[in-house]
């Protein structure tokens, strides 16, 4: 199938250097994939380190949740799952605090549940070394606890500390990390792009990526970007004698990980509307019915007892993907691609307009420990004209145009 015209890509011509404005999963990811292309990168990160926002949770469920038929979105996920347990596999002996990749179980805690599970695994289209159906017999012993259910394991996934993986990401000698540094705008210029930070220091380049979570669309060429913010809550809790010892990731409406550093972390919320960065009661209820739900051999514990935890606020997209590439300039799109207000088949023969040399990375809201890297990939391979790690229909599904498309298609602008 040919590619839509508002997709295709244009020549570019391989940058000396680049600068990444945000310094979680998406900014350091991206980081890595062109320092490892030799190409010198700045990340401008407003925090006073990496990972302090959506990518700050010490632990984070590596796996995919697969449908049954596999779809574009399910692909795409399950690319991204491979790509970066090849990644991180050669590290779990060298990093054991940043990544263990112990198995994860996703149980079947619901009668839908169940049946998606069950479709699953008579399809057939995944192969065992990725997923298997465990009953909860085998489920309690992989666990090393009671767990509620029977369900999915999936053998080579685990758990990442996000902020860990970040650090670990950013350490090499082609990327310069430039923290408490608030971009505030970014203008084009005659000879690239220019950066205006909180404290008056001003940057420029001639490429710019723009990975700043929710706050990405506060920046006037990607003013159209519906990035939300999605607050989720999770919780601490030490790992004392008598609480069971987990030996491999649980899910089920939320999850929990072997504990870290004598710590077990557990969630998440989820919650669109509530914008408030303080810990809530509520939500470490929320949390712990949850846990205990999974593996009843947590039911000791109470609200008073977790006394810690973190709040961080995702950031999404209406369809759930996230949004990867070269930044469109939006009212040429308008101009170019009214046509699809009255006729979404029409041909179109005018190459679509992007702001040269600026891109965004954002909008992976839960899956960033699996979408980010083989985004980050994607993206170093737009910028230096390389072939795409991903094809076409991988590509243009998370391409950031699309939200204009889908809206004069849908006569919404």
């Amino acid at each position: 199938m040919k590619q839509p015209i508002w997709f295709s890509r244009q020549p570019t011509e391989r940058p000396e250097a680049v600068i990444i404005v945000g310094a979680g999963l998406a900014g350091a990811t991206t980081a890595r994939a062109l320092a490892e292309r030799g190409i010198r990168v700045k990340v401008l990160e407003r925090q006073n380190k990496p990972a302090q926002a959506g990518s700050g949770n010490p632990q984070g469920a590596l796996y995919a949740k697969l449908s049954a038929r596999p779809t574009a979105h399910s692909d795409f996920h399950l690319a991204g799952f491979q790509q970066v347990t090849r990644l991180l596999a050669p590290l779990m002996h060298t990093h054991p605090d940043m990544v263990s990749l112990c198995g994860v179980l996703q149980l079947a805690l619901t009668d839908k549940e169940a049946k998606r599970q069950q479709e699953l695994i008579e399809l057939a289209h995944y192969s065992a070394e990725l997923v298997q159906w465990v009953d909860q017999t085998t489920a309690t012993a992989i666990a090393g606890s009671e767990v509620g259910a029977g369900g999915l394991f999936f053998p080579s996934a685990g758990w990442v500390s996000p902020p860990a993986f970040c650090h670990w990401l950013l350490e090499h000698p082609q990327i310069e990390l430039i923290t408490g540094c608030e971009v505030k705008r970014i203008n084009r210029t005659q000879d690239g792009w220019m950066l205006d930070t909180a404290n008056r220091t001003q940057y420029s380049a001639s490429v710019v990526v723009v990975c700043g979570a929710a706050e990405a669309a506060a920046f006037e060429p990607l003013h159209h970007l519906p990035l939300k913010p999605i607050r989720g809550q999770t919780s601490y809790v030490e790992a004392s004698p008598g609480l069971p010892h987990i030996k491999t990731v649980v899910c089920g409406d939320g999850y929990i990980s072997p504990a870290l550093h004598g710590r077990y972390c557990f969630g998440a919320s989820f919650n669109l509307h509530n914008h408030d960065a303080k810990l809530t009661i509520q939500d470490q209820q929320e949390n712990l019915e949850k846990l205990v739900a999974a593996l009843p051999g947590f039911a000791a514990l109470n609200t008073a007892s977790i006394k810690e935890g973190r709040v961080g606020f995702r950031c999404t997209t209406p369809d759930y993907l996230p949004a990867v590439g070269p930044a469109p300039v939006f009212d040429s799109f308008i101009e170019h691609y009214g046509k699809l207000r009255d006729d979404a088949n029409w041909r179109f023969s005018t190459p679509a307009s992007f702001h040269d040399g600026l891109y965004i990375n954002a909008g992976h809201g839960s899956k960033g420990l699996i979408t980010c890297p083989i985004s980050a990939e994607l993206l170093a391979a737009q910028i230096c004209d390389e072939p795409l790690p991903l094809e076409n229909a991988m590509s243009d599904l998370v391409h950031p145009a699309r939200f204009i498309i889908k809206k004069l298609i849908r006569n919404q602008l």
